[in-house]
């Protein structure tokens, strides 16, 4: 990690590999701007192209809400073309403190552990510092803006903001991705997976709004471990052992079940031998045509158990026979018909993409890899008579259709984590859609975290004045003369947009706030003599105007430095 202070902003960059799952590897650089909204940011529209990629804050950026209750922060976006505001879907998954998981209670408290959750299409405009959500706990609290920037595209950003309110609901009805407990299914609009109560996949249909047609296209996820361990003391040789996915014993399911995203752990073990049991979780996180298997999925130390090869990988189904394999390591593609193939199936710079690409549907799968895990290779084996290309006995329906993971073997020193991101993409993508995907995981989402304050205050009725005011009014502002500051207070009959300008007596522009969709009301605010830039005013006389879609109001105040 790497920490640079500058005045007044300082960054922190934390590099990640594979982890839209969470895990233990962060995905975004981070960016944490110290800055107050004291002048007016100019209005930027949403221009990121990322649209099914989800953005994961982590909650340590955020020290001054630790503690806070995590039912009353919510993520809003800003449309420029009418300012208006809007709730975006977003999911607060909690991580327990004392053991890291997302199934254990937790305290319902904002911790540094926990995680924010939203997609980067519902990103929107930047908001103008004057333009604020006309809400009382929002207008009491700070807000945070989070800029989503594309990393390999840095001109192309969106925006949401992070307010925080007690009084605040959730308004959206967005379920971008759901479970069904009874069948161990999860669905959303473009994608349908099942488990089928295992550890690992055994089916995955890409849906006709997805682009493709809604047929199963895997046979399922097939994983091998291979190696030799000492459980008698010399002379006697090491035990050799060969586990598949058919000798995980599950013994629990756990799910979280969010709008943004479904996180799924199979827990269970492994009999390596008799009587020498191997702890197992099996995690991935499903969004609505993005699923992962956490980094951290296959946490073991190769020396512990002899380990000597390891494959993961996604085996076809008969219905693939006539689609194509693009290989980031090989240059031509490779039918998928059952006939023996012998691809090049390397990985030399640590990470790449296959493509599995027909009729039914796409599904791309993304590798990268830290240098020290060990000698790892793609696995590709393609043979309607069975076997495997590990010598390793087949699993599953028996016949292998384009079966394509990573294989590892050479492995270095300590624990390591294995994960795998995989996208259900329409039909018949071609080779430059996965160069595409390729270059946004190695040029990751860049957030920019900026803290923002506002001094337009709702005012609070009394009880004598809870009525919807009758006229626009705009009050003389208090004290008057006035040093350092003065309230301005003004009532509004009807909702609509709202602006309140200051001009000096010459006519120029000091100071404007615009509120859109301001409901009926009485309102105040604090002018603190600054201009927009944050420059404070000379003595003088100025002029305040209140503008609403049928009125405008104007008054004289006197500052007196």
């Amino acid at each position: 990690m790497e920490v640079r202070f500058q005045n007044p902003v300082y960054t922190i960059h934390s590099h990640q590999h594979l982890s839209p799952t969470g895990g233990k590897m962060k995905r975004f650089i981070l960016v944490w701007g110290l800055l107050w909204a004291v002048s007016p940011l100019l209005a930027q529209e949403n221009q990121l192209d990322r649209e099914f990629e989800p953005i994961v804050l982590w909650m340590e950026s955020f020290t001054e809400i630790y503690d806070a209750p995590a039912d009353e922060f919510f993520l809003y976006r800003f449309d420029n073309s009418d300012s208006t505001w809007h709730q975006i879907p977003f999911q607060y998954d909690e991580v327990s403190d004392s053991t890291g998981s997302y199934f254990d209670p937790d305290n319902g408290l904002v911790d540094p552990n926990d995680e924010l959750v939203f997609m980067a299409k519902d990103a929107g405009d930047r908001a103008p510092e004057d333009r604020w959500l006309m809400e009382q706990g929002a207008l009491d609290n700070p807000r945070f803006e989070i800029q989503v920037t594309d990393g390999a595209h840095p001109d192309e950003a969106g925006w949401v903001y992070l307010y925080r309110s007690e009084t605040l609901e959730i308004e959206f009805t967005e379920d971008y991705v759901s479970y069904d407990a009874g069948t161990d299914v999860f669905s959303s609009e473009y994608l349908t997976i099942g488990f089928a109560n295992g550890p690992t996949l055994e089916d995955l249909a890409i849906t006709e709004a997805g682009g493709g047609t809604g047929t199963d296209m895997i046979d399922r996820v097939k994983f091998r471990m291979r190696g030799a361990i000492a459980i008698l003391p010399p002379p006697f040789p090491p035990f050799e052992y060969e586990v598949t996915e058919d000798q995980i014993e599950v013994t629990s399911i756990q799910v979280v079940d969010g709008p943004i995203r479904v996180i799924r752990q199979a827990q269970g073990q492994i009999e390596i031998a008799d009587d020498f049991p191997m702890e197992f979780d099996m995690e991935f996180i499903i969004y609505e045509r993005y699923l992962g298997q956490a980094d951290d999925a296959i946490d073991v130390d190769p020396a512990e158990i002899g380990l000597e090869h390891l494959r993961v990988s996604v085996d076809f189904n008969e219905n693939q026979i006539g689609s194509w394999m693009h290989l980031s390591s090989h240059a031509d593609s490779v039918l998928i018909d059952g006939e023996p193939d012998d691809p090049e199936v390397d990985i030399p710079d640590g990470s790449g993409y296959a493509l599995g690409s027909s009729n039914q549907g796409s599904l791309m799968q993304l590798f990268q890899f830290d240098s020290g895990l060990g000698n790892v290779d793609f696995y590709y084996y393609d043979n309607a008579n069975g076997g495997t290309g590990d010598g390793s006995v087949d699993t599953g329906d028996g016949a292998s259709y384009g079966d394509t993971g990573i294989q590892v073997s050479q492995f270095g020193t300590g624990t390591f984590g294995l994960g795998t991101q995989f996208y259900a993409l329409p039909a018949n993508q071609s080779p430059a859609v996965a160069e595409m995907y390729m270059e946004n995981l190695l040029n990751p989402i860049i957030l920019t975290i900026t803290r923002q304050e506002t001094d337009i205050v709702a005012v609070e009725p009394e009880i004598a004045s809870l009525t919807v005011p009758s006229q626009v009014i705009l009050y003389q502002n208090v004290p008057n003369p006035f040093n350092p500051k003065t309230t301005i207070q003004y009532d509004i009959a009807q909702a609509g947009e709202v602006s309140l300008t200051i001009y000096d007596i010459a006519g120029r522009l000091v100071r404007q706030w615009t509120l859109s969709n301001q409901p009926a009301g009485s309102y105040h605010l604090i002018w603190d003599g600054t201009n927009s830039q944050g420059q404070a005013m000379s003595s003088g006389l100025y002029i305040y105007r209140l503008e609403t879609p049928h009125h405008a109001r104007s008054k004289t105040m006197m500052l007196l430095r």
